[in-house]
């Protein structure tokens, strides 16, 4: 099985944040499922107004965010669901391979939270750009097999 972590460390930009706003998301592998394990700061952020499905500019919200892509671009969006624990949350997610995007996969993780002038946009890998763009998966960097 295959494993690698990625710690939402830094801002979108690249400078370093403390570790209390940090979040990390570790991922195991193999050829039938990727799981995923979240965690994270939780800053009590207004919630969407729906159930918890896909959500249409959820990055609006408080949210941690996985993308992994695909070399060829292929998109694909997937939900997961999670669990508060006083001032932190988890979740945890098993994948299988059909829902999954071919390999060699290339991956980022971020996580939003604030309100106004307080709106933090945290990233694993920073990005280029005058503001936060997340949606770049040429950026993202490959995950060792």
């Amino acid at each position: 099985m295959s494993e690698a972590r990625l710690l939402i460390g830094k801002s979108w930009s690249g400078a370093a944040v403390d570790a209390d706003l940090q979040a990390s998301i570790d991922l195991s592998w193999d050829d039938r499922r990727l799981q995923l394990a979240v965690e994270a700061p939780f800053w009590s952020d207004p919630p969407p107004s729906g159930p918890p499905e896909s959500t249409e500019g959820l990055w609006n919200f408080e949210v941690v965010e996985l993308f992994l892509a695909a070399d060829d671009d292929a998109t694909r969006y997937l939900d997961f669901s999670a669990e508060k624990k006083e001032n932190r949350w988890s979740g945890n997610a098993t994948l299988d391979a059909d829902h999954l995007p071919g390999r060699p996969w290339r991956a980022n993780a971020f996580a939003i939270h604030g309100q106004g002038e307080r709106r933090r946009y945290l990233a694993a890998h920073p990005l280029p750009g005058l503001s936060p763009d997340f949606h770049q998966p040429a950026m993202f960097p490959r995950l060792a097999r």
